[in-house]
C-alpha cells in the first residue's frame, strides 16, 4: 500500500480547469504559487483538508479543498461568473488520478464572495467536498 496523497488531485483539477477554454479566456491563469507580476482575474489553489475514512479494508480519504478566484474589476461580478464557469467545471465530475487512486465522488459545497482588506479585490472561495479511494 503506498499512501493516499493529495498531489495527483490536484494535478487533475489543474489539467481540468487549464484545459477548458472559455475558463482560459476569462482568467490570466491558474496557479498553487502566484507569482507577484501576475495580473487579475486569476485562480489560485487555497487551502486543503483530509481526514482518514478507511472502510471495509481500503484505504480512504475524505477531503475538502478551496479554489479561489481574485480578482479587482470594481465589482464582484468578474469573480461571480468565474465561480460560475468553476462551478460547471468541477461539480459532480470524477477526473482520472495517477497513483493508483480514484476519486469517488467530488462536488461543489459552498461557493462564496468576501472583499479583501484592501478594498479593492474580490475573492471568490469555492468548496471541493471529495472522497479519495486506494
Amino acid at each position: 500500500m503506498t499512501g493516499l496523497s493529495l498531489k495527483p488531485l490536484q494535478q487533475a483539477l489543474y489539467a481540468t480547469l487549464t484545459g477548458d477554454s472559455a475558463l482560459m479566456a476569462m482568467i490570466t491563469g491558474v496557479f498553487d504559487y502566484v507569482p507577484d507580476t501576475t495580473s487579475f482575474p486569476y485562480v489560485m489553489f487555497g487551502g486543503v483538508s483530509a481526514e482518514n475514512a478507511d472502510a471495509l479494508g481500503r484505504r480512504q480519504m475524505r477531503l475538502k479543498m478551496e479554489i479561489a478566484v481574485y480578482s479587482r474589476s470594481g465589482g464582484k461580478k468578474q469573480a461571480m461568473e468565474i465561480l460560475e464557469r468553476l462551478h460547471v467545471l468541477l461539480h459532480n465530475t470524477v477526473p482520472t488520478l495517477t497513483g493508483g487512486q480514484q476519486l469517488m465522488f467530488l462536488g461543489v459545497s459552498d461557493r462564496r464572495i468576501v472583499q479583501e482588506s484592501d478594498g479593492l479585490t474580490w475573492r471568490g472561495i469555492l468548496t471541493l467536498d471529495g472522497m479519495i479511494q486506494e
